[in-house]
């Protein structure tokens, strides 16, 4: 069982952010795990990322705040706990994010595609092929045509 104040402000995912001031407004939720129910005040920038987390797990918000907590020691506070936590995993999906575009990340997943394939940088060069895109291609080796 989840209660959101009145006042909150939630913002659909993919807009532009209005203000910083809606993300930090304090937002109180009664969340249950199994047979225990949590009071807990959070932003609303933290409630929409518990929100992404348990989207992603497949669980439900009080399921995964429940698990969370579980891990926090006794003397931690609570809310503190739950902001580190998102915080990490926002950490976490970036660094995920930056892996995945990194331009010499890109070249391997090229190479090892076992398909036809290539990428392009920003400027719509030819960055990376691999051996099959040149035999789907006819072309012998496409270096040394951008060089000449």
């Amino acid at each position: 069982m989840q209660h959101l104040s009145s006042t909150a402000c939630e913002q659909v995912p993919g807009t532009p952010a209005s203000s910083t001031a809606q993300d930090t407004e304090l937002v109180f939720r009664v969340v249950e795990a199994g047979k225990i129910r949590r009071g807990i005040r959070l932003e609303v920038i933290y409630w929409q990322v518990l929100r992404e987390i348990a989207a992603a797990r497949r669980k439900k918000i009080g399921a995964l705040v429940g698990s969370i907590l579980s891990e926090a020691p006794p003397s931690v506070n609570a809310t503190a706990f739950l902001r580190a936590y998102c915080l990490r995993w926002m950490r976490d999906m970036l660094a995920a994010e930056r892996e995945i575009t990194n331009p010499a990340g890109v070249g391997k997943l090229v190479m090892a595609s076992p398909g036809p394939a290539f990428a392009l940088g920003l400027d719509k060069r030819l960055v990376a092929y691999n051996q099959p895109f040149l035999d789907y291609t006819g072309k012998k080796n496409l270096a040394s045509r951008s060089s000449s």
